[in-house]
């Protein structure tokens, strides 16, 4: 990898480095603190009426239910129909082609040349 490539890397994993940092303490950072419950009592009253509300409708929906399935009916094993073995396969001969014959073979190092030599005969001096 070249130098400049290096360094392009390096400062794009810094930058995202310093993005998450940034990112983590402003989500740790929630916002002021509560220090006691802004809503009335009026407010709450309501929600609990509502909450009331909800909690009956809910309650009316479960004895509304419908009632359970019936049991299953039983009945007696059926046995699958015997079904007749399947036939044998059809063997089919097929007559053997006349073997193709021999091709003649030539040897380069057979040819009869001047690299012949008879062990034996030679001009030892």
């Amino acid at each position: 990898m070249r130098m400049i490539h290096t360094l392009v890397v390096a400062l794009a994993v810094g930058a995202a480095g310093v993005a998450g940092v940034y990112a983590a303490t402003h989500t740790v950072r929630l916002g002021p603190t509560a220090t006691a419950a802004t809503a009335s009592d009026a407010e709450i009253a309501v929600r609990e009426q509502a909450l009331a509300q909800t909690e009956r409708q809910l309650r009316r929906a479960l004895a509304r239910r419908p009632p359970g399935l019936p049991p299953l009916p039983r009945f007696k094993p059926v046995r699958a129909p015997k079904t007749p073995p399947p036939p044998a396969p059809r063997v089919i001969v097929v007559p053997a082609a006349s073997p193709a014959p021999p091709q003649a073979r030539h040897d380069v190092e057979d040819d009869g040349g001047e690299y012949e030599h008879d062990a034996g005969e030679g001009d030892d001096d």
